[in-house]
């Protein structure tokens, strides 16, 4: 709590200066009026210090531009009358930032509401509260700052996506697939309704008992997964950095999205996902359940760097020994040079198929008209886009975005 009392402190300085000279009546008076004054300040700075109060949102998981409410709550257990001036957080947005004057009554409580949103994603911190006293004639304040833990994220909207590119897929009942020599034809999972399969995989002895045909599910020896890459850094090999640091924020603004929806795909069909994040520090969710909250949090309140300490080639080493045969590597960054290309190949060798989404200037939103475009690629990423046919027949997909390509145009342009 912080106190301003120079005011009633030059006044009682002034008032024991000149009362030797101008002693009366009078002067006895104001003497005594002064120190009323101060008997008073104690009694408000006791009670001002024990008000209680809290802070809650309506909501703590909200979208951009989804409106919340703010309800603080000023407890006064003490016998003093208060007429505060109030802040309620001094990092809001809309009503929650403006001044309100409120009377806060001995032994009651007050009960403010106030409304806000957000335009920009990540984790929010509200700012602190601020209550202030002011004294009749102002002559001393009364200022608390009071700090509250606020965890509230700001997610943007995801797209709509269909993926289904990833190399190696779980099984699903009633499916068609090519990749039958995943099949474990030693164990039975379960059986279910014929539709069309081949007559060896009828179960004779359960259709006749059910009085139709039945198929035998088997198990499966292997299950295809994802690993997601997301490069939010400025690449080292980029040139011009004053420049494409610019590029660079709006790309990490499109990207989450992009890396979000593709996560919230998968994982909602069961795909086993593992999320990596290359910002200012690297982030790997090992995660393999169906609820992607955690990683579109993760996702959100994540930030890139013009100056990284590291780079995609240290995130590929790091995961290298973690690849598996089934996996399938998914890259979004701004950037490749044919110094990542060795690399790429060296991951290809240990995994089924590696793709990478470069959108530096964005995508083109689905529900928006295809248009013309003045938008051109790196030089650096020229050359690794002149071998692309040469690199989709390794499994390497390099697509590359621009503002007149959609996420999903993009995603169906890999076989």
């Amino acid at each position: 709590m912080k106190t301003e009392i120079y005011k009633l402190r030059n006044l009682s300085i002034i008032l024991l200066l000149v009362s030797p000279l101008f002693w009366s009546r009078f002067m006895l008076v104001t003497i005594g009026i002064v120190c009323f004054l101060w008997v008073d300040y104690f009694f408000h700075q006791k009670a001002f210090r024990s008000l209680v109060v809290t802070r809650n949102a309506s909501k703590h998981r909200l979208f951009l531009r989804e409106p919340f409410d703010l309800a603080l709550t000023i407890k006064n257990p003490s016998w003093l009358s208060f007429s505060l001036t109030c802040v309620p957080a001094t990092k809001g947005t809309g009503s929650m930032k403006q001044q309100n004057d409120i009377q806060v009554l001995p032994n009651k409580s007050k009960e403010l509401r106030f409304s806000g949103t957000f335009f920009d994603r990540g984790q929010k911190h509200l700012g602190n509260t601020i209550l202030v006293y002011e004294s009749i004639f102002t002559l001393y304040r009364l200022i608390r700052s009071i700090s509250f833990e606020d965890d509230i994220i700001a997610f943007p909207v995801f797209p709509e996506i269909i993926f289904g590119k990833e190399a190696l897929k779980d099984l699903l009942p009633g499916k068609r697939t090519d990749y039958r020599m995943l099949e474990d034809s030693t164990h039975v999972r379960s059986v279910r309704d014929y539709s069309g399969e081949p007559i060896q995989r009828i179960h004779w002895k359960i259709s006749a008992k059910m009085d139709h045909l039945m198929v035998k599910e088997f198990e499966f020896s292997a299950i295809g997964s994802v690993k997601v890459i997301l490069n939010l850094n400025l690449p080292e090999t980029i040139f011009a950095r004053v420049v494409w640091s610019k590029f660079r924020k709006d790309y990490e603004e499109v990207a989450i999205p992009a890396a979000g929806s593709l996560i919230r795909y998968l994982k909602t069909l069961g795909i086993p996902l593992e999320l990596t994040i290359l910002g200012k520090e690297i982030v790997t969710n090992h995660h393999r359940s169906k609820d992607y909250i955690y990683d579109l949090e993760q996702l959100v309140i994540a930030e890139g760097t013009d100056n990284p300490s590291h780079y995609l080639r240290d995130v590929l080493d790091r995961i290298l020994p973690r690849i598996q045969y089934s996996d399938t590597i998914i890259i979004f960054g701004m950037h490749l040079s044919e110094a990542d290309i060795p690399l790429l190949l060296q991951i290809r060798n240990r995994c089924s198929k590696v793709i990478a989404f470069l959108l530096p200037y964005g995508y083109r939103p689905e529900e928006s008209i295809p248009r013309e475009t003045y938008l051109s690629a790196h030089p650096d990423l020229k050359e690794v886009l002149s071998r692309a046919i040469i690199l989709a027949e390794n499994q390497i997909h390099v697509k590359f975005l621009t503002d007149n390509t959609s996420l999903q145009e993009a995603i169906n342009l890999v076989p």
